[in-house]
């Protein structure tokens, strides 16, 4: 499903990134990134939400199923955009071009999930995968 979201240090303002007291991982000679984990104590996203890009509480996840249903509409879900490089589902991590769709509901972020592919079922071994933007696994 998705469970470490990481950030590449150009797509986060540096007074986001103060402001959120983030710390940066480099991996190899690559450039600085900022991982977003839901097992951390307090997780958090970078989301886009009404025009503007805020570090958020991560809440969970929301089967696309359900809100397609109708399930969360008493919640007044929005729309939003979790900024993403890679994405890692249990040790295998994946590499993320436009970023992950999401659910802000009462400024909390859930990332939104679909039934996974073939493909990626074989990769992570999980039965879900996150709906990404623009593109499929």
């Amino acid at each position: 499903m998705c469970d470490i979201i990481s950030v590449t240090w150009r797509q986060l303002p540096e007074a986001l990134i103060n402001q959120s007291g983030l710390s940066a991982f480099r991996r190899g000679s690559g450039d600085l990134e900022y991982h977003f984990s839901f097992k951390q104590r307090s997780p958090c996203l970078p989301v886009w939400t009404e025009g503007q890009l805020s570090i958020l509480p991560w809440a969970g996840y929301c089967p696309r199923e359900s809100l397609d249903a109708g399930c969360w509409s008493e919640r007044q879900p929005e729309s939003v955009e979790i900024v993403a490089t890679l994405c890692c589902d249990k040790g295998i991590w994946f590499t993320v071009n436009e970023g992950i769709r999401g659910v802000l509901v009462a400024r909390r972020v859930y990332v939104i999930t679909a039934p996974a592919s073939h493909y990626y079922r074989i990769m992570t071994r999980h039965d879900r995968m996150p709906v990404l933007i623009g593109e499929s696994i």
